[in-house]
């Protein structure tokens, strides 16, 4: 098994700090913002950012 280098010119963890970890920031601000009957909403941007990155992670 290679060793994962932690820096910027890694594809994957620029995807985590300028596109998932932004979207999980908003998406838990609006569990707090929004009244409960739309607390689907956060949940279905948090489930689509994790699919994304997955299926990013399974084409590379």
């Amino acid at each position: 098994m290679e060793r994962f280098e932690f820096n910027l010119s890694n594809r994957k963890v620029r995807m985590w700090l300028f596109v998932v970890i932004p979207i999980l920031i908003v998406s838990m601000v609006l569990y707090w913002v929004l009244p409960n009957e739309y607390a689907f909403v956060p949940a279905i941007i948090q489930g689509g950012t994790v699919l994304v990155y997955v299926l990013s992670i399974l084409r590379t």
